[in-house]
Parts: structure tokens; sequence; C-alpha cells
């Protein structure tokens, strides 16, 4: 029994397609590390506090911090002075985009599971970016800043893991709402990152 193509060409056409899609795409993607640098050790990259995205997201150890992405959420929204449906759909209007930005790790995950996770993991780097700045920690709920005060390291090390990230396009849609000077927050952390 022989099987014929309809038309080979197309075929030919969406693979080249797909192909430029993902070069294009390779500057906004979340990366993985590469084998030999996860054969160095956790400690260089996995979160130990807090998963940001996908990757980490179900590991049993990073459970706390759920808890307190939901928190910086509630705060995130109430000093927003908008509705929690404007800022989530703010999200959602982004996630198909932001999904395919993920490799290999998105075929189990449902826009149930993904689009929340999407929503309290930018809320909480917001609120997170804003208490890195002086003159907003003070005005910050002080439970939320002392978590963020407490573990500071920690979260620092967590954010800056290769594959511990949020799409930039996720987090802008969360700013529209909650907007951070980025200017004073890159001041703010000069000394602690190497740029």
């Amino acid at each position: 029994m022989e099987m014929k193509i309809q038309d080979p060409i197309h075929a030919f056409q969406e693979a080249a397609h797909e192909f430029e899609e993902d070069v294009n795409m390779v500057e906004m993607k979340i990366h993985r590390y590469p084998a030999i640098i996860r054969a160095l050790g956790d400690q260089y990259t996995v979160p130990t506090i807090v998963a940001i995205g996908p990757y980490h997201h179900y590991q049993e150890h990073l459970k706390q911090a759920e808890k307190v992405k939901h928190v910086a959420a509630y705060h995130c929204i109430k000093e927003s002075g908008c509705s929690v449906q404007e800022m989530y759909d703010a999200v959602v209007s982004v996630a198909d985009d932001a999904r395919r930005l993920y490799k290999g790790v998105m075929a189990g995950i449902s826009d149930d599971d993904f689009l929340p996770m999407m929503f309290y993991d930018a809320c909480f780097l917001v609120q997170y970016m804003l208490s890195c700045i002086p003159s907003h920690i003070s005005e910050m709920d002080p439970s939320l800043s002392g978590f963020f005060g407490s573990n500071e390291n920690d979260i620092d090390h967590d954010v800056m893991l290769l594959d511990n990230q949020l799409p930039w396009l996720v987090v802008k849609a969360i700013l529209r709402f909650r907007p951070v000077p980025l200017e004073v927050l890159h001041n703010s952390l000069k000394g602690c990152i190497i740029v």
C-alpha cells in the first residue's frame, strides 16, 4: 500500500516557517540550562525558594512560596486600584505568545494551570521589584516586605536563574497597572548585578 502526500511542498513550507519563527524568537525564549551546566549541581540550576514560570513550578520545596505569590497578587491588585479581571485579562492577552517561549515543558500544562501561574508569578515579580526600591518598601504591606527582606538573597538567586524566568511581555502586562520606576530599580540594584 502506497501513501501519497497531497501537496508535499506545503509540508516543507510549514517546516521552514516553523523553523524561521523559532530562530526569530531565540532571544525571547526561556531557555533551559544545557546538561553540562546542570551537571554542576542544583545550587547553580534549581531555585531555592521560588519557582518563576513552569520549569520548576511543581517542585515540592518551592510550594511555600506559592502562598506568598497569592499575597503578592492581592497587594499588587489592591495597590493598582484596578480590578482583578482587568489585570488577569491583560495577562491572558499575552499568554499564547508567552507559552511559545517555553520549550519542552508545555505539553502537559493546560491553560487552567498556565494562566494563573503567569498571573501570580508576574504579580510576585512586580511586587518584588518594588520592594527593591527604598522609597517603595516603606509603603508595602509589612508581612510581604518582611518575606522579601528576609529571603532577599534566595529570591535574587532564583530570579537570575536561566530557566526560572517569566517572559517580559507577561511582566509588562502587570506593569501597565502597577508601574515600577525601572530606572530607579536599576540604580538600586547596581551593586548587586554585574551587567
